[in-house]
């Protein structure tokens, strides 16, 4: 960087020399590349990979089940783990090497009335900033990866009543879902 503003220095100053005008040096910054929702301006240094950015402030999108996730980082800058809340409860996710990740079990319900019970449903959530850009000095995501994984055993029930033998069965269950959430800015 030194040894180019020394080229342009003695470049002016041979111009100068001359008699010839110099060329205004350029002070406006260049021109912004905008790629969907997010607009970024480029920088000479470049900027930092999604990976390194933080994450925090409130996400939707269908990668988050149509829900608001409210991230709330755990530490003074930059990535770290995070706390996440989603309404009726909260998540804490652990950072590593730009992915969080965290674990949740809820009670699902499977069928109504006496044959109606509740079976556990494992759910892990897997986070990846796929974009960011710079806000207020910190460099911070704004688009995410979200991968959902749900796992549940399943279960029955058997209710007898007299001579009658009912069974309610619900299927185990393994699924994944990926997809992405956006920053929401107006929140």
């Amino acid at each position: 960087m030194r040894n180019l503003a020394a080229v342009v220095a003695v470049g002016l100053l041979a111009a100068a020399a001359c008699g010839q005008p110099s060329e205004k040096p350029r002070t406006e910054p260049p021109d912004s590349v905008s790629e969907g929702p997010v607009s970024v301006s480029p920088s000479p240094l470049g900027e930092p990979p999604p990976s390194e950015a933080r994450l925090e402030g409130r996400f939707r999108g269908p990668g988050l089940g149509g829900l608001a996730f409210t991230f709330e980082p755990l530490c003074l800058e930059g990535s770290c783990d995070l706390r996440a809340d989603r309404g009726a409860a909260a998540l804490r996710f652990e950072e590593s090497d730009g992915t969080y990740r965290a674990n949740d079990t809820f009670l699902q319900r499977c069928g109504r009335g006496a044959l109606s019970f509740q079976y556990p449903v494992h759910q892990t959530f897997r986070l990846r900033a796929i974009d960011g850009r710079f806000i207020d000095g910190e460099w911070r995501a704004t688009a995410l990866k979200v991968t959902t994984e749900h796992r549940s055993p399943g279960g029955s029930k058997t209710v007898t009543s007299g001579a009658n033998r009912v069974t309610r069965t619900c299927q185990r269950v393994h699924k994944t879902k990926t997809g992405r959430a956006i920053l929401q800015e107006d929140a």
